[in-house]
């Protein structure tokens, strides 16, 4: 259930992006309602299921911290995103958070595989891009 509740929130996300422009704050109240309710209800879920599987104390600490690494993980996505459909700008302005990012943002939301990505890269902070160096220093 985990990975189905974090591989829910893109989709949930542009549904919520496309609604937003036709119905207006009345989509933002149940959307943060459904989010909100999605983790509480998987966190319930586990401290049930992992005493009804007679798992032991470690491998269900194990999942707990793994939930709450999903539930960091896919807020800051929501974090980030949300910001760029709450207050929309272009590449060429210049006091928006292109700016402020240095050119790691960019005005359009992640793709599902860029999220994807980022869930499994080893940072809790998304970006559109990270930055890379040319060549891997070994040796400084």
């Amino acid at each position: 259930s985990l990975h189905v509740t974090v591989y829910l929130i893109h989709p949930m996300f542009k549904l919520w992006m496309t609604l937003r422009t036709s119905l207006g704050r009345v989509v933002d109240i149940v959307f943060l309602t459904s989010y909100i309710f999605l983790f509480m209800a998987s966190f319930v879920y586990i401290t049930f299921i992992c005493p009804y599987l007679q798992l032991p104390k470690f491998i269900s600490v194990i999942i707990a911290v793994e939930q709450i690494r999903a539930c960091l993980k896919t807020y800051s996505f929501i974090r980030e995103n949300a910001y760029k459909v709450l207050y929309p700008w272009h590449k060429d302005d210049t006091s928006g958070p292109a700016v402020w990012y240095a050119g790691q943002m960019s005005p359009t939301v992640g793709s599902f595989s860029q999220y994807c990505y980022f869930f499994f890269c080893p940072t809790l902070l998304y970006r559109d891009h990270y930055p890379r160096n040319r060549e891997i220093r070994w040796f400084r």
